[in-house]
C-alpha cells in the first residue's frame, strides 16, 4: 500500500473524532470527560479539565453560553431542551475550586506582540500569546465589551481582578494609550485588533480563518461575522488569532490544517438507544445524584457509568 492509499484509508477511520458535544465547543472542551470526574465526585479533576483548555478559565467557566448543550445527544431521549445543563457544570466547578492552577509558559520566543483593545477576544489573545512565549502588551482600558456589562452576580468583581492578576503574571503588559493599528505594527512584530474595541477598514477584511488582513502581521476579528454577545466565541476567535501570530512570526501557513479549530461538524455516530440511553430523572433544587457500586440506584448523570460510593453533588440551576 502506498502512502496515497494509506492516507485515504486513514481519513476513513473516526474512532479519533471528537464527540458532538466537545466538537461543537469553540474552544473544544471535553465535556465527557468533565461529566465524568463530577460523577466520581472529584470536582477539582473536573476543574483541570475546564483549566487547560479555557483562557481566563475562572472568568470563562462563569459566563460561558454554553453552545455545547445544544448538541448534547442526551436531547435525542429527553427531548431538545434537555440536555444535561453544562453551563451550571462548568460554574459549579469554579465556584468550588480551591486551586486556580499553575500556567507554565513556554520558554521566550524573542517575539513581540501588540493586542489593541481589552474586550474578551483581547484578553484572550493575550493570555495564550503570553503562554506561547510572546512579549505582549494590552492597549486599552482595564476592560471593555461585554465583560464591562456584567454583573456582580453574574461574575463577581473579586475573581475578575484575581485572573487579570494571572494575566499580568503571564508576563502581559498594559497600557491605557490605544495606538493606532499602523502604529502598534511599527513597535511590534504582530498585532491583534479587537472587535470589541475598534474596527479599521483602513487594513481591509480580515480572513474568516486566519484573521489576516491586507497588513502583514496585522490580524483582526470582524464583528459583523463573530457573534458578539457570545463569550466562548469571543475567547475562540481571541485563540484564533494567537495561533495566526504565532504561526506569521514562525513563516508558518496561515490556514493548513485549520479546518477544525472552531466548532465542526463531527463524523463521530453515538447511538443511544442502542446504547440503553434511558431518559434522564429531573429533581428538584439541581441535584445530581452520584450512584457507586452497594448503594442502591441513586440517580448518576444521565448517560454516565459511575464507580465508587453514593453522594450527593449540589449544582445550583443543573438538571
Amino acid at each position: 500500500m502506498d502512502q496515497k492509499d494509506l492516507r485515504l484509508w486513514e481519513a476513513r477511520c473516526i474512532q479519533e473524532e471528537q464527540p458532538r458535544c466537545q466538537a461543537a465547543c469553540p474552544l473544544h472542551v471535553d465535556v465527557r470527560a468533565l461529566c465524568g470526574h463530577l460523577a466520581e465526585g472529584k470536582a477539582d479533576r473536573a476543574w483541570s479539565v475546564l483549566a487547560k483548555t479555557m483562557p481566563l478559565p475562572a472568568i470563562l467557566a462563569r459566563i460561558c453560553d454554553a453552545p455545547c448543550q445544544k448538541a448534547c445527544l442526551r436531547t435525542e431521549t429527553d427531548g431538545p431542551e434537555n440536555g444535561l445543563r453544562i453551563h451550571a457544570l462548568e460554574r459549579f466547578c469554579a465556584e468550588q475550586t480551591s486551586k486556580p492552577g499553575r500556567i507554565l509558559p513556554l520558554p521566550a520566543k524573542n517575539k513581540s506582540a501588540a493586542v489593541l483593545g481589552t474586550g474578551l477576544a483581547g484578553l484572550s489573545a493575550a493570555w495564550e500569546l503570553a503562554r506561547k512565549g510572546f512579549s505582549v502588551t494590552l492597549y486599552g482600558p482595564r476592560i471593555q465589551g461585554l465583560l464591562a456589562g456584567l454583573d456582580e452576580g453574574k461574575l463577581p468583581a473579586e475573581i475578575l481582578d484575581q485572573e487579570l492578576e494571572r494575566l499580568a503574571r503571564l508576563g502581559a503588559g498594559r497600557s491605557e494609550d490605544l495606538p493606532s493599528p499602523k502604529d502598534a505594527l511599527e513597535s511590534h512584530d504582530v498585532v491583534f485588533v479587537d472587535p470589541e474595541a475598534a474596527r479599521d477598514d483602513e487594513y481591509g477584511p480580515a480572513d474568516p480563518l486566519s484573521l489576516g488582513t491586507q497588513w502583514p502581521g496585522l490580524f483582526s476579528g470582524d464583528p459583523t461575522v463573530v457573534d458578539l454577545a457570545s463569550p466562548v466565541a469571543l475567547a475562540s476567535l481571541g485563540r484564533r488569532a494567537a495561533n495566526s501570530m504565532e504561526r506569521f512570526v514562525q513563516g508558518a501557513s496561515l490556514t493548513s490544517g485549520r479546518e477544525k479549530e472552531g466548532p465542526f461538524e463531527t463524523r463521530l455516530f453515538t447511538n443511544n438507544r442502542r446504547r440503553g440511553a434511558r431518559p434522564a430523572r429531573h429533581r428538584p433544587r439541581g441535584r445530581v445524584r452520584v450512584r457507586r457500586p452497594g448503594q442502591g440506584r441513586g440517580g448518576p448523570l444521565p448517560g454516565l457509568p459511575v464507580p465508587g460510593v453514593r453522594e450527593e453533588l449540589r449544582v445550583p440551576g443543573a438538571l
